[in-house]
């Protein structure tokens, strides 16, 4: 059974609008699987330099997201890795930080959509394709049923492992849950 992930919380409004950076977004989604990177590889994923990937990546350090592996070989390569931990927004000042929230979700989403894209253009047969689920569904529910569902969900998935294959033939699955209240027509008006 997996060990239990801790969650940081970030709610400072600078940390916030920080990370809505597009290649800090960018280093995060890269580095969801097991995999590391260096500044000159994310350099050319992201289409930035080195030097200036190198500042994202420290910032993403500061915030402990991020974190430099151990040095293989020679140890001149410097690779980084995610920190094994859950983070989530809450704002100390919503209406302040609210564009640098949806920057977030939407780079996020962004990837995870190239992600599903690309899964289902691959065509990939077999076991796996069946496996995989995309779902859609509205529940009329109170904030309490909601935080209660997001617990459980996060102890379902704290229960497997999130640092390489636990069992053989595992492979890295991503799982994105969005609990939201859905606005009606009349709050969506200004």
């Amino acid at each position: 059974m997996a060990t239990k992930r801790t969650e940081r919380v970030i709610s400072d409004p600078k940390a916030i609008r920080a990370l809505a950076h597009p290649a800090r977004i960018a280093v995060l989604n890269e580095l969801l699987t097991e995999r590391t990177r260096t500044a000159t590889e994310f350099a050319e994923i992201i289409g930035l330099t080195p030097s200036a990937m190198s500042y994202h990546l420290r910032a993403l350090e500061r915030f402990g997201l991020i974190e430099r592996a151990p040095a293989d070989g020679d140890g001149r390569e410097r690779r980084w890795r995610r920190v094994p931990v859950g983070w989530r927004i809450e704002s100390e000042q919503p209406a302040v930080t609210a564009p640098a929230e949806a920057a977030l979700v939407a780079g996020f989403l962004d990837h995870q959509r190239r992600e599903v894209l690309d899964y289902i253009e691959a065509a990939e047969e077999g076991p796996w394709r069946e496996a995989g689920a995309l779902m859609r569904t509205v529940r009329w529910l109170t904030r309490a049923q909601v935080e209660t569902i997001s617990d459980q969900l996060r102890e379902i998935l704290d229960s497997y492992p999130d640092e390489g294959p636990g069992e053989p033939g595992a492979r890295p699955v991503a799982a994105t849950t969005t609990l939201f209240p859905v606005l009606q027509s009349h709050e969506t008006q200004h």
